[in-house]
């Protein structure tokens, strides 16, 4: 079984043969460093209410929004199921 992580930057996918939250490598895609989130920790940040998320949302990499979710307490890393 394989499973889908995506590129905080540019979205792209990998499938890798583990499952964990989250791993960092260079994208083969936009050559950023950086993390690789489980595809399914995706539909955690959309949990955010709106109002709890900064002005430049849309613009943060995925990394960046975890580290603020994370950061505010508004994310619970051990009720993930990932």
């Amino acid at each position: 079984m394989t499973e889908t992580y995506v590129c905080s930057n540019c979205r792209a996918r990998l499938r890798r043969s583990y499952r964990v939250q989250f791993f960092v490598r260079t994208c083969p895609e936009c050559g950023e460093h950086g993390w690789f989130v489980h595809e399914s920790l995706l539909d955690v940040l959309e949990t955010v209410s709106a109002a709890d998320r900064p002005s430049d949302w849309e613009e943060m990499s995925l990394e960046e929004r975890f580290r603020h979710v994370a950061k505010e307490g508004l994310l619970d890393w051990s009720d993930l199921s990932v």
